[in-house]
């Protein structure tokens, strides 16, 4: 992108960028001696006055969102921490853009502050003076305005100047992971299967106990390891060292869906799980966990018990 003129206001957007099991890994970017020069960032923003600022814009964001019979934001400092890193990188490459100097995607800087998420997205502008002109400038743009009113629960939002006085905007907009009971997930996720199974009039599977803490753990042991292929033993492994005798046997594995209605959806589109889903077992084991940064992992396995 060429530099903007200084003169003009200008925008930029990022539209949704959907929670996955896998996040966007930074990009290397060489700077180059033909990079255009760069302003100077303005010092640290007072916090009071950078405080006072960000709840201006969410309330111009929540007056916005009311009006549609949406639910308000909140403000949430990891967000706003992003915000200022982008508003910074903005200043120093002497444009706007959503792509960070070091080649960074606003996800990436979003999981750097130690937030988790479903979903985000960025909005920035420069040369705007006031929010009022910075959110007329984004509501009149059909990818700014999709974000402003898009299916977020929380912000975080920064302005600086650069030292020739242009202002520079990042709004981040995200929608965190949510922390659930284990205990609580996997009950709720066996619930669901049971009902799934109710559809086409099939039996439901019992939650058993031995298999229960089988998943358990080995949820537990990719949350640690930050793979669905941990080391240790296999589910497979874990369910003879257990002395839990079957006839047949099956598991499957998840990493990203935030609650048990979107892993029950991952079982139902795979061809494979859904088999699983609907074949011919009785017991069921589920078993949740997070990774230091939040990532849900799942392990489902099921069971058909030898004949007595």
């Amino acid at each position: 992108m060429s530099r903007p003129n200084p003169s003009r206001p200008a925008l930029v957007l990022l539209l949704v960028i959907a929670g996955c099991g896998g996040l966007p890994r930074p990009i290397p970017r060489l700077l180059g001696p033909q990079s255009p020069p760069r302003p100077s960032p303005v010092p640290a923003d007072e916090p009071e006055a950078a405080d006072t600022l960000r709840r201006d814009l969410l309330d111009h964001h929540n007056r916005i969102r009311g009006e549609h019979d949406l639910p308000p934001l909140t403000l949430d400092p990891k967000l706003s921490a992003a915000a200022r890193s982008q508003a910074l990188d903005m200043i120093e490459l002497g444009e706007i853009r959503h792509e960070g100097a070091d080649g960074s995607t606003p996800a990436d800087r979003v999981r750097r502050q130690g937030y988790p998420y479903t979903n985000v997205g960025e909005n920035v502008a420069a040369g705007q003076e006031t929010a009022d002109e910075v959110m007329d400038g984004w509501m009149d743009s059909p990818g700014h305005r999709k974000n402003i009113l898009g299916d977020f629960e929380q912000m975080g939002a920064s302005r600086l100047e650069a030292d020739d006085g242009r202002p520079y905007w990042c709004v981040v907009f995200a929608t965190p992971l949510p922390q659930l009971d284990p205990a609580g997930a996997a009950t709720d996720l066996v619930t669901l299967i049971n009902a799934r199974r109710s559809e086409d009039s099939l039996p439901p599977m019992e939650a058993d106990d031995a298999l229960m803490a089988v998943a358990r753990d080995h949820a537990r042991a990719m949350a640690e390891a930050g793979s669905l292929d941990p080391a240790g033993p296999s589910v497979i492994e874990a369910v003879n060292e257990a002395g839990i005798g079957y006839r047949r046997l099956s598991s499957a594995v998840s990493s990203g869906p935030p609650r048990p209605p979107e892993v029950l959806d991952t079982l139902s589109d795979d061809p494979g799980r859904l088999r699983d889903l609907l074949g011919p077992f009785s017991r069921v084991g589920v078993g949740y966990a997070t990774d230091d940064g939040g990532l849900p992992y799942w392990s489902v396995v099921f069971l058909d018990p030898p004949p007595r």
